[in-house]
Parts: structure tokens; C-alpha cells; sequence
């Protein structure tokens, strides 16, 4: 592992994107299931709304936890194109008229994320990065629609598998597009490691 930590790391996510990116530079890490329902709530800009969604899930997990030394890592990442938020597409035909809105632009890519622990104030924050798609044809996206992919990513589209070759450029940090801001998170969980030393 390239960083050190003794602290406990408890994922507050199922995805094995994040898993995998975070136990890669930290190792061995806990994952933990959060029981925290995402909804949208009428006039909520998108920052807000994941930066919400992730402190929900870690406080989810941050509760059930003794006396540490532990650091709980929630986060919720969408899709946004002109305003519009898009999450994980319910159907394909949702997935098409995703894809089909982003085909030619440019979108936002932003992932909200909260750090919890049992020393010093919750880390919330947000990380945004622009992805600017080629044209798609209709018959590529239903092509891609066809091997399942899109159907469990925010978007309808997962970066670091097929959609690839859609991506003429991004603006900003991959693995935020993934679904973590790697050296924004591992910066933060230093800095409370340092908490735990000083306590």
C-alpha cells in the first residue's frame, strides 16, 4: 500500500469502484452498507445534494461504530448536464436518453464526500470534473446499452469501462469520475490520522 494509516478505513458504499480505488493506495479497508434513502429535494443545487447524500450515509455507519481510532467515508456521485441531475438510469431506454444528452458536450461529473470520525469536526466536501463526449450515433449507444454496462452508473456511462472511447477530454480529476476524489480523500484522512496522534 503507498499510504500508512492505523486508523480504520470503513467504506459507507457498496461499490466495488470505490472499494477498489481506495484500497489500492490504503489497503486493507472495512465495507459497510449505509441505510440512508437519496432523494432530491425540490430546489437543490447539485453540491448540496451529494454533499448531503454522503454525510447521510456515513452518519449511518459513523453511529454504529465505538470509540475509534476510525474514519467513516461516505460518498454519492451525479451526473449533470444544463442543470439536470442524472443518476443511475432506471431503464434502458432512461440510459438512451441519458446518452443521447450527452453525446457532442460537454458535462459535470460531481461527487460529494464526507469524512467522519470520533475526534474533530466532519469533512464535507465536493469535487467536480468536466467530461466532454465525441458524438455518439444512435447505434453506438445502443451497443453499448446492450452489454449492461450504463445500467448501474450515474450518467448511464462508467468512465473506466466501455465508454472510455466516448471521451474526447476531461477537465479535472479522473477518479472523481470513477466515484472518488482520491487525493482530495486520502489528503483528508491524513490530516485526521494527524487528529488521532494529538488526541
Amino acid at each position: 500500500m503507498l499510504y500508512a494509516t492505523p486508523t480504520n478505513i470503513i467504506l459507507a458504499s457498496e461499490s466495488p469502484r470505490r472499494r477498489d480505488l481506495l484500497s489500492s493506495v490504503l489497503g486493507t479497508i472495512q465495507i459497510s452498507r449505509p441505510s440512508f434513502e437519496e432523494s432530491l429535494q425540490v430546489g437543490e443545487a447539485p453540491a448540496k445534494y451529494v454533499e448531503r447524500n454522503s454525510f447521510g450515509k456515513a452518519s449511518s455507519i459513523a453511529q454504529l461504530q465505538g470509540p475509534g481510532p476510525w474514519i467513516v467515508v461516505g460518498a454519492d456521485t451525479i451526473v449533470v448536464k444544463d442543470g439536470l441531475v442524472l443518476e443511475k438510469p432506471k431503464s434502458q431506454s432512461d440510459a438512451y436518453q441519458m446518452l443521447k444528452s450527452l453525446s457532442g458536450g460537454c458535462h459535470q461529473v460531481i461527487t460529494g464526500y464526507c469524512l467522519l470520525a470520533p475526534v474533530g469536526p466532519a469533512v464535507i466536501k465536493h469535487v467536480v470534473t468536466q467530461v466532454y463526449f465525441l458524438e455518439l450515433s444512435d447505434t453506438l449507444i445502443q451497443r453499448y446499452i446492450d452489454t449492461n454496462e450504463p445500467m448501474d452508473k450515474a450518467g448511464g456511462y462508467g468512465i473506466q469501462g466501455l465508454a472510455a472511447s466516448f471521451v474526447e477530454k476531461i477537465e479535472g480529476s479522473y477518479t472523481n469520475v470513477v466515484g472518488l476524489p482520491l487525493a482530495q480523500i486520502v489528503r483528508d484522512i491524513e490530516e485526521i490520522d494527524s487528529r488521532f496522534s494529538r488526541a
